[in-house]
């Protein structure tokens, strides 16, 4: 085997409030959330202590992220709305000393069909391209997410390395292009592949989303790679290494 992949768990909180552990305030940081809850209807997101509507011109649509940069103090709270319905409230209880990027996912609480839990990360200040492995999907198939090497930077004769991606981890890799393919008991001959660009420095997600109707509309299961990149001109291989980074969550309020 020519390499393998290093990951690390992360804790999923499933409650209507959760907190986010990082100790100076003001200072700004650079916020990706990204919306896995499935809903028709587009989220509104309100940063309660400085009373600032984050999405005020562009509402967060399922299955979409945005980036804000914004200070997030100790005790903050990020208020979700839908339809103008209170659905979850994100409370930060200490931040980063210095600014850093952080990972904000919303899905359906389990055993609610209206609430949100909330998924976070905190990215590590390291060179090679992270890759967040989030799984928001709700419902009785089973598939993994695998990364695939890129077919150009494989010696004539050898098969491109393919390794599954353990759900709710974070991995490091080297700068370049990947397929990332949602496998199930299928024939690979069969699978469709998304292309993956990872420059570096980048910080990456992976979602597995969809599952059960809501509110009479089917979410289909299908993957979500953000940001949508077009590949590079140039091939990698697949020698990965563990992200020593923290997902956390603590219990509602």
């Amino acid at each position: 085997m020519r390499t393998s992949l290093l990951q690390n768990d992360f804790k999923i909180h499933q409650g209507g409030k959760s907190r986010i552990t990082v100790g100076t305030p003001l200072i700004q940081q650079h916020l990706t959330i990204c919306d896995a809850y499935r809903s028709s209807t587009f989220l509104e997101i309100l940063h309660v202590d400085q009373q600032v509507v984050l999405t005020k011109n562009k509402p967060l649509k399922y299955k979409e992220c945005q980036e804000f940069m914004l200070p997030l103090m100790e005790g903050d709270r990020l208020d979700f709305k839908a339809d103008g319905r209170d659905i979850g409230t994100f409370h930060a209880t200490s931040m980063p000393k210095s600014s850093a990027s952080l990972l904000l996912i919303t899905r359906h609480r389990e055993g609610s069909s209206r609430t949100l839990a909330f998924e976070s990360h905190a990215f590590a200040d390291v060179k090679n391209p992270q890759i967040a492995v989030v799984d928001a999907y709700s419902g009785n198939e089973t598939r993994s997410v695998n990364i695939i090497e890129n077919s150009e930077a494989v010696v004539s004769g050898q098969t491109p390395l393919m390794e599954a991606l353990r759900f709710n981890s974070v991995v490091a890799v080297p700068s370049g292009r990947y397929n990332i393919a949602l496998l199930g008991a299928e024939a690979l001959a069969n699978m469709t592949t998304m292309p993956l660009l990872a420059e570096s420095r980048a910080k990456l997600v992976i979602m597995r989303v969809g599952g059960r109707t809501h509110q009479g509309v089917a979410f289909p299961q299908e993957l979500v790679i953000y940001p949508k990149n077009s590949a590079v001109d140039r091939g990698i291989s697949m020698v990965c290494v563990m992200v020593v980074a923290l997902f956390f969550f603590a219990a509602p309020l």
